[in-house]
């Protein structure tokens, strides 16, 4: 008798480890697409040095010499935030948000 009860508690042992590989799997792969805030960058059209530093809250602080070189670092930090949002606007207006979603 006791071997029948063994496989329900090893069905749930399999379930639960499952569970939990896919958990850090997934895990892992959403620390992968977040972005780099630690590097630096140079881009054209900026006139001076632009400072971006995060706080431990992930809110942006810019500092700029002049007004277009802040506009630009403002910008560009808006599109490193929501380029979540913009791919998942991308996909509904071409229909493929399934391919993420199942």
């Amino acid at each position: 008798m006791t071997g029948r009860s063994s496989w329900p508690r090893r069905g749930l042992i399999a379930a639960v480890t499952a569970a939990v590989a896919l958990s850090v799997s997934a895990y892992l792969w959403l620390q992968s697409t977040l972005p780099n805030y630690a590097r630096e960058l140079s881009a054209p059209g900026l006139t001076n040095v632009v400072r971006v530093e995060r706080d431990h809250l992930g809110v942006p602080h810019i500092q700029a010499q002049n007004f277009i070189d802040a506009s630009f670092a403002m910008g560009y930090v808006q599109a490193q935030d929501r380029l979540w949002q913009m791919e998942t606007m991308r996909r509904a207006i071409y229909g493929r948000n399934a391919e993420l979603l199942g």
